[in-house]
């Protein structure tokens, strides 16, 4: 029996949930005992080799995402569970946004999804025992975690890789204070010789296989790096304005996950193709919140998204919309957009008068040191 809680620790209570998981719209849920996580070993060697780019808040407390119960203590059991996220026929996505992004935040839907959970698994058990919910802010390490479940393994794009869902798999977990049974771990990858996510990863952030470089990979660099985008990344990021899904649309496995349509996503990708890149450039506060607002968008700002977009206009070989884009953006109150429209203008100066004019009339007037190195840099 659980202790305090008058249940068998049996398998028939795991079923129950696994169903009701199901019922709550999650389509894998595992079992994993709150030890410390296959692989979590690795975690120190990877910070010390800064592979966390500027995300430094992976450095607070490690032992917590290596071992769950520093975390919490009196968790028992760790559900780990996977919600399929609309994938379409595996296109990188609307405007350069990466898939997960094109629907409201998940972080909203997941939430709502695990309280209902929650409170039908409190039914069953008839006691509202405390059940946590973790969806990203908790220092857990969710793959690894759903490795240990038996929910996949991670591939050599660092992904959750899934036989039945490939990587299109959001996760997310409920901490319980029960003791249950844990499912079979995934105990070896099945990525094989196959080397298709590295070999399509812009920024070789997967040259050694499972472990992935993050100071390097364009989420990163579009999504939580917060300074000058290093210009060896540039062109690399090509028209990408919010994450990257290269190494995950292309592996194999995910020829075995149903395509999904999802009615939000599909209003979401329609209102922003319909966007100019003038539309990007233009872009206000009030604009933003009503474009991104209740999407994971907004985690960027408008300011780091205009960054993204001055690059992608450089990139996007299209000087009759890209240099008016630009040149507005030449001459946006904040330096970090301005520095990299002085970039994406630089792209377009051999060929257009206009893109040389403009570059010429900012560089009397401009002050901020960061837009100054980017013009210096064009003259090298």
């Amino acid at each position: 029996m659980l202790e305090g809680h008058g249940i068998s620790n049996s398998h028939p209570l795991k079923e129950i949930i696994r169903q009701l998981a199901r019922q709550c719209g999650f389509a894998q849920a595992g079992f994993a005992a709150p030890d410390a996580a296959p692989y979590s070993e690795r975690l120190p060697l990877w910070l010390a080799e800064q592979r966390h780019g500027q995300m430094h808040w992976m450095e607070r407390q490690p032992e917590q995402r290596m071992q769950p119960r520093c975390y919490q203590a009196d968790v028992g059991t760790i559900v780990v569970l996977g919600y399929p996220y609309s994938h379409g026929r595996y296109d990188a996505g609307s405007a350069g946004i990466a898939r997960y992004a094109c629907r409201p935040d998940y972080h909203d839907l997941l939430q709502q999804n695990m309280a209902l959970l929650v409170e039908r698994i409190q039914a069953v058990i008839g006691d509202a025992i405390p059940i946590r919910r973790c969806v990203d802010s908790a220092p857990l390490m969710e793959k690894p975690l759903a490795t240990a479940a038996g929910m996949g393994w991670q591939g050599k794009n660092s992904l959750l890789v899934s036989r039945q869902f490939g990587c299109w798999l959001l996760l997310c977990e409920l901490l319980l204070p029960l003791s249950l049974p844990a499912d079979p771990p995934v105990q070896r990858s099945h990525c094989g010789r196959c080397q298709r996510c590295q070999q399509a990863c812009p920024t070789d952030a997967l040259a050694t296989p499972y472990w992935i470089d993050a100071s390097r990979c364009l989420a990163y660099l579009t999504i939580e790096y917060k300074g000058i985008i290093p210009r060896p990344y540039r062109q690399a990021m090509a028209t990408r304005l919010y994450g990257c899904d290269s190494c995950l649309t292309v592996c194999p496995w995910n020829r075995f996950a149903p395509v999904t349509f999802d009615a939000d996503t599909a209003s979401l990708e329609a209102r922003w193709q319909a966007l100019t890149w003038m539309d990007y450039a233009t872009l206000d506060q009030d604009r933003f919140r009503q474009l991104f607002g209740a999407t994971p968008v907004a985690r960027v700002g408008l300011k780091r998204l205009l960054r993204n977009v001055a690059v992608a206009l450089g990139n996007c070989n299209q000087p009759d919309q890209a240099v008016p884009a630009l040149t507005t953006l030449l001459h946006h109150p904040d330096a970090l957009v301005r520095a990299h429209a002085v970039w994406g203008l630089g792209c377009y100066q051999a060929s257009s008068q206009q893109a040389l004019l403009a570059l010429q009339a900012v560089a009397q007037i401009e002050t901020a040191p960061e837009v100054r190195e980017e013009l210096a840099e064009l003259e090298r």
